[in-house]
């Protein structure tokens, strides 16, 4: 990056995340299924999904697109299902629901396009600079699902629970 605000911007989403983040890799681990997938995995009847090597499922709600070449700013993208895109530019989060089929996206270098699968939720913690500052009381839910399975727990212990948060934004 020549301009460290963008690659500022792009970091900023991985914070952002830290609650599914945490919580999808702590269900991954809870039942021993795999916390990142190939789509064909998740749409194991879908015959495009099968030979789609670069979309991948990050925990139960995500699917990511990353742009792998060089100088490219598009690319085409497969969805199984009718999805939530959500375009992440450092400051805002701009949902817009896209049908099933292959579409085209474009993805600035300061942008991060993902996917939140159909009748899903993600949850999204407050722009913050460490992971000190975690806030998982003060959270915004992207997608169209009801409701989210937070993994909660002291950070010390091995106690945890999983709290249902609910879609109050219909």
């Amino acid at each position: 990056f020549e301009n460290t605000e963008d690659f500022k911007d792009v970091i900023s989403l991985r914070y952002r995340l830290l609650p599914y983040i945490y919580s999808e890799y702590m269900k991954a681990a809870l039942t021993g299924d795999m916390y990142i997938k190939p789509i064909a995995f998740k749409y194991v009847d879908d015959e495009k999904a099968r030979v789609i090597e670069d979309q991948l499922i990050v925990g139960g709600s995500i699917m990511m697109t990353p742009i792998l070449e060089e100088g490219k700013a598009s690319r085409s993208v497969y969805l199984p299902e009718d999805m939530t895109m959500v375009q992440y530019n450092g400051k805002e989060f701009i949902c817009s629901r896209v049908k099933k089929g292959n579409i085209t996206i474009t993805v600035k270098l300061n942008e991060v396009v993902f996917f939140v699968l159909k009748d899903k939720l993600v949850p999204i913690g407050k722009n913050i600079k460490n992971t000190r500052e975690v806030d998982f009381d003060d959270l915004i839910l992207l997608g169209d699902g009801q409701e989210y399975k937070l993994y909660v727990d002291d950070g010390l212990t091995r106690k945890y629970t999983l709290e249902n948060i609910r879609n109050i934004k219909r």
